[in-house]
């Protein structure tokens, strides 16, 4: 079976890789529906859903359909994926077929939801793979020879953690800790603090732009906001320092849940991971000086993937040329 299409269908961003094109799609996870009589009309999609985020009526929402690794509906996910399949023009016949990118500890039933989106949208042959699977091969480490790897790939919503051997996931888990998880918590943090109202875009403007695990690196950012007494904006200046502990707190749940999967495995495991230590994929991996201050945290070498956001996107789509890896890969999860 040769499949044409990898596709990602994230709680924050759905990504899709066609073979011999390369990454043709990157657009958030986002619907704007509005409320008309007893149904609701769709407004948007992706960035033009996201460009209204704060600026619509109480009968109009902005969501995701896919949520903790979940599809939480199969009407707007479909509608959604059938927006951007239409930008990247689907051939209709011969239908493509596809692999969908998955968190390691995706239910049975999201599997099918997903093989339902892709029918609806009029896709082919729709398998389920997990994209953490796709992250170790970034690694570059030979997968083939019995030797076991642990990726830690931090997504939007959620956060894959698994020991892979021989393309099979030994131990694998999904844990809601993500870079979405962390927008939100610095939003709430920097409106308690400076008693203003801000969005989490704003607050995810502010952790890109002075987040940070360097000592010392002092940095600052204005943010602007709606005063809680007032009501009128209100501009103030937060620093990295400020923000630190939100980041700390994040890093420390995810070493709890780290050492708990390693924990689970066996002696022979537990040499190859202490060998070649842990590797780490995601947005976050942008963060200065993440992969030294998880190091002192674990006490174990840490390795960043390089373009860690899009590492399990561009490697699956590197390999749907290689059908037999693909179909051995599907067989395993």
């Amino acid at each position: 079976m040769k499949f044409n299409l990898a596709i990602e269908l994230g709680g924050v961003n759905t990504l899709i890789f066609r073979k011999d094109q390369g990454l043709v799609l990157k657009e958030p996870s986002l619907v704007c529906a509005s409320c008309v009589g007893d149904q609701y009309e769709i407004k948007a999609f992706g960035y033009d859903a996201e460009k209204l985020q704060g600026k619509t009526n109480d009968t109009t929402y902005i969501f995701s359909p896919i949520s903790g690794g979940e599809v939480k509906s199969v009407d707007y996910a479909t509608e959604m994926l059938k927006d951007y399949l239409g930008k990247i023009k689907l051939r209709k016949f011969p239908k493509e077929n596809a692999i969908f990118l998955v968190p390691a500890g995706v239910s049975d039933e999201t599997k099918e939801d997903l093989k339902k989106v892709g029918k609806l949208c009029g896709l082919g042959k729709v398998e389920i793979v997990p994209s953490v699977v796709f992250s170790a091969y970034a690694s570059n480490l030979p997968m083939g020879v019995g030797k076991t790897i642990m990726m830690v790939h931090m997504g939007g919503s959620l956060t894959d953690i698994a020991t892979i051997n021989m393309n099979s996931i030994i131990k694998g888990s999904s844990v809601e800790l993500g870079g979405r998880f962390l927008d939100i918590e610095l939003a709430e943090s920097i409106s308690k603090k400076h008693k203003i109202e801000i969005s989490v875009a704003s607050a995810k403007k502010i952790k890109e732009e002075i987040s940070t695990f360097i000592e010392g690196d002092s940095r600052t950012s204005h943010i602007v906001g709606i005063d809680d007494n007032s009501g009128k904006p209100k501009k103030v200046t937060i620093s990295s320092d400020e923000i630190f502990p939100i980041l700390n707190n994040f890093i420390n749940e995810l070493v709890v849940a780290i050492e708990t999967t390693i924990n689970l495995c066996s002696p022979d495991v537990s040499k190859d991971i202490t060998t070649d230590g842990i590797f780490v994929t995601g947005g976050l991996t942008k963060i200065p000086g993440l992969e030294k201050f998880m190091e002192n945290k674990l006490q174990m070498k840490v390795n960043i993937i390089n373009d860690g956001e899009l590492a399990p996107i561009m490697m699956a789509g590197k390999m749907l040329s290689d059908t037999l890896l693909i179909q051995e890969i599907i067989e395993n999860f």
